[in-house]
Parts: structure tokens; C-alpha cells; sequence
């Protein structure tokens, strides 16, 4: 299984603010010293093309997105980490509640839907 971890995504993002976040990528593996007991551990994401996408309605097709970050160069792809950077003009878009959508594509053709989480973008003094 695997499980994707951020400390610093972020689900308000002010509208025309920069943001970004570190995305890793772990796998639950059975334990070799305690099978009965599994631990997390860095997946190589070599390869891998990390999508992170913002769209008004979750079900809208990928080529409706408001925001589409393809990932191919990864911060530190031995350890699973890749960075989703949004400039100021990716959140240049009208404050509202949108969705957000991350999946990979392996070398070997798998894709895989990692999370979804709703995102909301604000106007500054509009709290």
C-alpha cells in the first residue's frame, strides 16, 4: 500500500499566493524481524510522473483543470520526494471551494489515485 505524507500541504491557500509542498511517498511492508508487524519505508519514485491536480468539480475531466502539476524531477527520488510548487498565477483563480487530486503514473504504466482532499482558495481580508 502506498501512503503518501506531507507536513505542509495545504487545504486554504490564498488566491495569488505561492505555496509549496514536499510530498513523500512510503510503502507498508511486512516487518523481516516481526512479521506479525509491518513498518513504512521510502518508495523509489524513479520514473514516476506525480500529478497534482486542482479541479471545480472532482469528477470534471483531468483536461478541465484549474491547476495541473505533472512531477517528473523529483527532489529526492530514492526517498520518495518530490515537491509540488504553485506560482502565483496557478492561484490566480476565484476564491472559492475546489478539489484537489494526487496520483502517480509508473514506469511500468500503473496509475494509481495516492489522495483527494478538498482545497479552498481565499480572498486576503476575506476571512
Amino acid at each position: 500500500m502506498i501512503i503518501i505524507e506531507s507536513e505542509n500541504i495545504s487545504d486554504e491557500i490564498y488566491r495569488k499566493d505561492t505555496q509549496s509542498f514536499l510530498l513523500e511517498f512510503l510503502e507498508e511492508i511486512e516487518d523481516p524481524e516481526n512479521p506479525k508487524k509491518t513498518i513504512v519505508e521510502p518508495i523509489d519514485i524513479t520514473g514516476w510522473e506525480v500529478y497534482y491536480i486542482v479541479k471545480r468539480n472532482l469528477y470534471d475531466p483531468d483536461a478541465d483543470a484549474l491547476i495541473e502539476k505533472v512531477l517528473t524531477n523529483h527532489f529526492d527520488a530514492l526517498k520518495g520526494q518530490t515537491i509540488v510548487e504553485l506560482s502565483s498565477d496557478d492561484t490566480d483563480i476565484d476564491d472559492d471551494y475546489y478539489h484537489y487530486i494526487i496520483y502517480i503514473k509508473t514506469p511500468i504504466g500503473e496509475q494509481k489515485l495516492i489522495a483527494q482532499d478538498n482545497l479552498i482558495i481565499k480572498l486576503r481580508g476575506k476571512e
